[in-house]
């Protein structure tokens, strides 16, 4: 299982522990008394499902976890008539627009949390 570095589908003990002020031991022994559902990788590393530590998050009154479809947006403004390959790929992603002008997120409720605009555009 790959995760996703925007929406993770797992943390570890030392993440869960960071976001939630908790020390790892802590939380360790959260998972060994089955507050979180989790797994144990081959090297013996505890993660956490991050579908358990939301679901503890709203149970706690704690903020939630950002989910796929609430992460912001990184925007680039481009010239289209010269969009690098590399832009047409990233284009593909699930959270990077790539516009050619500003009106183009009109209508949109997606938060952008970047916004690279392409100086030379005229």
């Amino acid at each position: 299982m790959k995760n996703h570095p925007i929406h993770p589908n797992y943390f570890s003990t030392s993440q869960a522990a960071k976001m939630l002020g908790l020390s790892v031991g802590t939380i360790q022994r959260m998972v060994e008394n089955g507050v979180f559902k989790a797994f144990v990788t081959q090297g013996g590393h505890r993660r956490i499902l991050s579908s358990s530590l939301n679901q503890y998050c709203k149970q706690k009154g704690f903020p939630g976890l950002l989910s796929s479809s609430d992460a912001p947006w990184v925007c680039v403004l481009h010239d289209s008539q010269h969009l690098p390959p590399a832009l047409e790929k990233m284009n593909h992603w699930e959270h990077v627009k790539v516009i050619t002008h500003p009106l183009d997120l009109m209508g949109t409720h997606q938060a952008v949390g970047v916004f690279f605009i392409d100086a030379r555009i005229p």
